[in-house]
């Protein structure tokens, strides 16, 4: 009697197990699956979200202290150098700052800022030379990179290499769409103008404009006059009265 008593709950679940095992593998099947690559970049657009919002806010200190512990993930970011570098930029943390600014420039998709994060950060360690060299060197590759071109320039005039300098960044005010930008930049290199055929350079660049910054033509036309550069005073005297923006 005892074991026919055992055998009606056996049969009951040799039956129900099946049964079971095929439920769940039907609700298994109409479930959605979750990608893990793309679980993990919805995870990395989450964070990098987040940290760009931190730096949008100009809160730098607190960004550091979030970005640091996961920094390889957020290098891997396609903004991410920028983010990296920018923060330490602005932190003035030049040893991370020349150390990652390598690195990004290693990538095989290059940071432009990091162009200028690796200029600034040798030029406060001393490592000015050795950076030029770098540079001038991915110059080679990459004959029109206005970031590379302004670095360059930069790190020229630091070791005195003012012919270099004028060179880049006259390269810049002539091709560059932000021509001015790149022109309010060069007129802070003061040195730079007490070459009188870079100021008839500078200058020709400007009376062929449609539209000129005044200001800009003002510093410039100083240094016409200081020169006595005639036919330069002229015509940057003519922008002043023609063109304006």
């Amino acid at each position: 009697m005892k074991k026919k008593k055992l055998l009606v709950p056996l049969l009951v679940m040799s039956f129900l197990l099946p049964l079971l095992l095929i439920l769940l593998l039907v609700f298994y099947q109409n479930s959605p699956q979750v990608d893990p690559v793309l679980a993990k970049k919805e995870k990395l657009e989450s964070t990098f979200s987040e940290f760009r919002a931190l730096y949008d806010q100009r809160k730098l200190q607190e960004l550091r202290t979030k970005m640091e512990p996961s920094i390889e993930e957020v290098l891997s970011h396609e903004e991410g150098c920028d983010l990296v570098v920018s923060v330490y930029a602005e932190l003035n943390l030049y040893p991370l700052l020349h150390s990652y600014s390598k690195r990004c420039l290693n990538k095989k998709k290059s940071s432009g800022i990091a162009y200028e994060g690796l200029a600034v950060s040798s030029i406060a360690l001393g490592k000015q030379k050795e950076t030029l060299d770098i540079l001038e060197k991915k110059f080679l590759e990459d004959k029109n990179h206005e970031r590379l071109l302004v670095s360059l320039a930069q790190l020229s005039f630091e070791q005195k290499l003012d012919a270099k300098a004028r060179k880049y960044f006259l390269q810049l005010i002539k091709e560059s769409e932000i021509w001015s930008a790149w022109l309010q930049r060069t007129l802070k290199f003061k040195r730079l103008f007490s070459d009188a055929q870079f100021v008839k350079d500078v200058s020709f660049e400007l009376s062929r404009r449609d539209e000129v910054p005044q200001k800009m033509v003002q510093e410039l036309l100083v240094y016409a006059k200081n020169h006595k550069l005639k036919g330069c005073v002229e015509s940057l005297s003519q922008c002043l009265k023609e063109k304006e923006s």
